[in-house]
C-alpha cells in the first residue's frame, strides 16, 4: 500500500508536469489557442492518480499491521486469506455494462436515448447493491 500510494503520488505529478509542457507547447503552435481537450484529460490523469494515491493512503492508515507487499521480506503465503465477497453468478453486471454503453450512445444519437439509459443504469446499480440484501422491508 506505501509503495503504491508512493508511486500514484509521483505519476501524479509525472502528468501534472507533462500537462504543463503539453498546454505550454500547443499553445505555441497551435493557432486558436490551446487544445483544451488533450489538457483536460491530462489533468483528469494527474488527479485520478492521485486520488487512487488518496486511498491506498486512508486504507493503509486503517490496516492493523504492515501489509506484506510492503515489507522487504515479505512472503507470498502472508498475503493468503479472504479478500471479500464476489457473487459468483450475478447477471446484474451484465445489464449495467449495456446500460452504460445505452447512456454513452445517447450522447452521440439524442437526449431522449440518454434519459434511457440513464434510467437503466439507475435500475441495475440498485439490483446489483442490493442483490444479496434479504432484510426486514418494513419500517
Amino acid at each position: 500500500m506505501k509503495t503504491g500510494r508512493t508511486m500514484f503520488l509521483w505519476l501524479g505529478v509525472f502528468f501534472l508536469v507533462v500537462t504543463i509542457i503539453y498546454a505550454v507547447s500547443t499553445h505555441l503552435w497551435a493557432s486558436g489557442g490551446a487544445e483544451f481537450a488533450g489538457i483536460m484529460a491530462l489533468l483528469l490523469c494527474c488527479f485520478m492518480c492521485w486520488m487512487i494515491a488518496f486511498y491506498f493512503g486512508a486504507t493503509y492508515k486503517r490496516l492493523p499491521a504492515t501489509p506484506p507487499e510492503d515489507k522487504a521480506l515479505g512472503e507470498i503465503h502472508e498475503a493468503e486469506g479472504e479478500y471479500g465477497f464476489f457473487a459468483p453468478y450475478s447477471w446484474w453486471p451484465i445489464g449495467l455494462a449495456f446500460s452504460a454503453a445505452w447512456t454513452v450512445m445517447g450522447l452521440m444519437v439524442g437526449w431522449w436515448m440518454f434519459a434511457i439509459g440513464v434510467g437503466m443504469s439507475l435500475i441495475f446499480i440498485i439490483g446489483w447493491v442490493f442483490e444479496f440484501f434479504h432484510g426486514d422491508y418494513s419500517v
